[in-house]
Formats: C-alpha cells, sequence, structure tokens
C-alpha cells in the first residue's frame, strides 16, 4: 500500500512537473514571439452577417489591418475599411457592418501563454493541445476558455478555439471563436500569425457570424519628410 501511494506520489509530481516545463516553454516562446515580432499590416476579407428573427443583414468587405507592436511587445490593431459590398469607401463612418470582430492579432501565444498572464489562466495539458480557462478575469477578454492546438513539436501554436459565454440583459449570449495560424514572413523572420478567423455569437432569436482572411502581410512603416522651417509632411 505504501509502495503503491509512493508511485502514485512519483507519477503525480512528474506529471507537474511536466506542465510546468511546457507552460514555461510557452511562456519562453511568447516572450520570443512578441520580442521579435515587427509591426506589419494584412490585407483582410470579410463576409459578416447578422441575423434577428428572420431578417438577415449581410456584408462583404476588404480592409486593411495594421498592428503596431510597442517596445514591450504590447500589440495595438486599428481596421480600416477599402472596400464594402464591391464600392469604395472614403468613409468608413458612413459603412455599417453587421457584425464587426477584432483582436485576432493579440491572442493565442502574446496572450494566453505569457508568463504575466499565467496565472489568469487554469491549464490542461493533452499530448496535441493546452486547454485553458480564465480564472479571475484578469485578462481581457474576460470569461474566456478554450483550446490551443499544438504542431508536431508541441510547441508552436496552430489553431485556437476560444468560447465565453456570459448572461447579459437576463439572456444567454455565447461567442465563439475560431483562428487559424500559417507561417508568413515579415523582415526576414517566420512567424504564425492568424491566416484565417471565424466568429459566431449566439443569443436568443439573433445570431451573428464573422469570417475573415488574412493575406498580403508585409512590415508596416511610417514615413516623415521634413520640410523647409521645421514642416512635417
Amino acid at each position: 500500500m505504501v509502495a503503491m501511494m509512493l508511485m502514485g506520489g512519483v507519477a503525480s509530481a512528474q506529471k507537474n512537473a511536466e506542465a510546468a516545463a511546457r507552460l514555461a516553454r510557452m511562456a519562453e516562446i511568447s516572450a520570443a514571439y512578441r520580442a521579435a515580432l515587427p509591426s506589419f499590416s494584412c490585407e483582410e476579407t470579410v463576409r459578416s452577417s447578422r441575423k434577428f428573427g428572420g431578417k438577415v443583414d449581410a456584408a462583404e468587405f476588404r480592409a486593411t489591418i495594421r498592428v503596431v507592436v510597442g517596445p514591450d511587445g504590447v500589440m495595438s490593431e486599428d481596421s480600416r475599411i477599402a472596400e464594402f459590398d464591391g464600392k469604395p469607401v472614403v468613409d468608413a463612418s458612413q459603412v455599417s457592418v453587421p457584425f464587426q470582430v477584432d483582436g485576432g492579432f493579440r491572442r493565442g501565444v502574446p496572450l494566453y501563454f505569457a508568463q504575466e498572464n499565467q496565472r489568469c489562466f487554469q491549464y490542461k495539458l493533452r499530448a496535441d493541445r493546452i486547454e485553458f480557462k480564465s480564472m479571475g478575469g484578469c485578462v481581457e477578454p474576460k470569461g474566456v476558455k478554450g483550446v490551443a492546438y499544438l504542431d508536431a513539436a508541441g510547441e508552436l501554436v496552430r489553431g485556437v478555439t476560444e468560447r465565453e459565454e456570459r448572461v447579459a440583459l437576463a439572456a444567454g449570449l455565447t461567442t465563439k471563436t475560431d483562428v487559424t495560424y500559417g507561417p508568413v514572413v515579415l523582415n526576414g523572420g517566420t512567424f504564425r500569425l492568424p491566416v484565417a478567423m471565424r466568429a459566431e455569437s449566439d443569443a436568443p432569436g439573433l445570431k451573428k457570424v464573422f469570417e475573415a482572411k488574412y493575406e498580403g502581410c508585409r512590415l508596416y512603416t511610417t514615413s516623415v519628410t521634413l520640410r523647409p522651417g521645421g514642416l512635417v509632411e
């Protein structure tokens, strides 16, 4: 009996050590990713829809997403719509997107596995995936749980499925987002970035869907022209 208990304790300690090592490795990948990733932009093609009762509002648009990576590795995103339902867009405030989803590039490894964020999640480690669930809502999005699928080496995330469930105005609301990752070359380095995303939001009588593809990613740079007299363009 004592021997069995000892063996069980050893096995449990080994599993804990393996889990700690894998999470530490994911934290290293997150830190290296954020340190090496340059600011970039991608072309986004989107199909967006909103169904309420029997009425469907749908649209297709193209946009440019710019992702700026700060010195601390924190990423910010902004999206500029260039074409909406086949027509050029001059003023994006004049178009109405049925369902808009942002932040796909900030999630995955940079958010869910960063060393400073691991205290916010519970993890279950499998051979080809890591299941995660936020505990205290100390990171955004709050109340999220999901699965990060790993590559053959058991390290790099190749896809993330996340789900958020909450009660809003006494009605159940569930959102689910699937992000597919692929290799993207930027500044001579290869990074696994989102290449597609599908998000669904369900509530009684209301269903919203957002499907996006990301292509043509390239370095994002800005230029400043100095004119005589200190004028800046």
